[in-house]
């Protein structure tokens, strides 16, 4: 699967995902970008011209996710995923 793939399954429901880690430990996460699981943002400082423009580069060699067991922001790289299994679908089935 390619970045876009992964983006666009993830924010349709839960995902058990199963990968390699740097350090070579193997993990697995429940995880989601489904935006009613994810977590309320909160914005710190106002926007301005000057804010807007500190966007990141996205690397589409990891996927950033919403963890649901550690309730926090983690990433994994696309190269070392071993298994992508859908635990819950939000989708509607007509």
């Amino acid at each position: 699967m390619k970045y876009e793939d992964y983006i666009n399954e993830l924010k349709t429901g839960m995902f058990d995902v199963t990968f390699t880690k740097v350090n070579g430990e193997i993990r697995n996460m429940t995880c989601t970008l489904e935006k009613s699981m994810l977590p309320e943002v909160v914005i710190k400082e106002p926007v301005t011209e000057e804010t807007k423009e500190k966007v990141r580069k996205v690397n589409t060699e990891a996927v950033k996710v919403w963890d649901l067991d550690a309730k926090g922001w983690r990433s994994f790289r696309i190269a070392s995923v071993t298994n992508f299994t859908k635990i819950y679908s939000t989708e509607r089935t007509t």
